[in-house]
């Protein structure tokens, strides 16, 4: 045939407008063209964005964990591990790549997702929730994931992916019990309320000729509370567990769609590992840009 393929096409379009490789690939020897370097090409391409994937989600501290399986063109289990967290204002959801699963149960899937945040060696005991489909294997309460993950990270939330709602509870407005808790709270932290409001009045003392803004966002309220980290400490902490939480999203589905265009039925026999790294530079191109 005449199609080379569209690794060397691309490459022999390129070369047509670079003479130093247009030489080097009309050289005897020393093309580098192989399948095995394409392949250490791709994988070294995906390591370095999985590394700043993973140093953005170390720098962010908290995150949880989205997983999803589907079949591929030639009948194999893929999961694909995905992170939420949020860095700068900005709620992120990266992949970290599929994995072939050969049996599909809730032991094998526990121990891989462990295996690998092990492997990436993030602090499991910063693993705010994990998020699943509605599937048995997944979401099971007795022998699912979910549990399997929960009796080894058990301050781990479980969250559907297929949850529209999420439901948050609110203090009673008439209950008196509910204002007497609210007053030992006060009286209890009493010292650290007044310290707080002395730095607030420092700050808004140096703010006096600044218009005052409405809050619009949960990160303006985040904003505001860095300003003052010794005295926001745990609200800060708890603000950026809250972000980390997933939502009810579409990540896990894109990142089957392109799975589909990736491995589709004149590249079924595509190694694990390659497919797992080209799905990454695929999903993650805008990352890949900024590198």
């Amino acid at each position: 045939s005449s199609n080379k393929g569209n690794y060397i096409e691309i490459l022999e379009l390129v070369a047509s407008t670079q003479p130093n490789l247009f030489n080097r690939l009309r050289s005897r020897y020393g093309h580098y063209t192989s399948h095995q370097y394409q392949n250490d090409l791709i994988h070294s391409a995906a390591e370095v964005l999985r590394e700043s994937i993973v140093e953005e989600v170390r720098q962010a501290k908290y995150f949880s964990v989205l997983v999803d399986e589907t079949k591929d063109v030639s009948k194999k289990e893929q999961l694909c591990l995905l992170l939420h967290y949020h860095r700068k204002g900005i709620i992120q959801e990266r992949a970290l790549g599929c994995f072939h699963i050969e049996n599909l149960n809730a032991q094998s899937v526990s121990n891989l997702i462990i295996q690998e945040v092990q492997h990436l060696k993030f602090d499991v005991n910063y693993t705010v929730a994990q998020c699943y489909d509605a599937a048995s294997v997944l979401s099971g309460h007795l022998t699912g994931v979910q549990t399997q993950i929960w009796e080894q990270i058990p301050h781990t939330i479980y969250q559907d992916l297929g949850q529209r709602i999420l439901e948050l509870g609110r203090l009673c407005e008439t209950h008196w019990s509910c204002r007497y808790n609210s007053l030992q709270t006060l009286h209890a932290r009493y010292g650290t309320v007044l310290e707080t409001l002395e730095a607030i009045s420092q700050l808004e003392a140096a703010k006096m000729h600044t218009a005052p803004q409405k809050l619009t966002s949960i990160f303006e309220f985040r904003n505001i509370m860095n300003e003052l980290p010794s005295a926001y400490k745990s609200s800060l902490s708890i603000v950026d567990i809250v972000l980390s939480l997933p939502v009810p999203a579409a990540s896990n589905e894109r990142y089957f769609s392109v799975l589909k265009r990736v491995k589709d039925c004149l590249r079924s026999t595509m190694a694990d590992g390659r497919l797992s790294d080209i799905l990454l530079l695929a999903s993650e191109c805008e990352a890949v840009k900024d590198l």
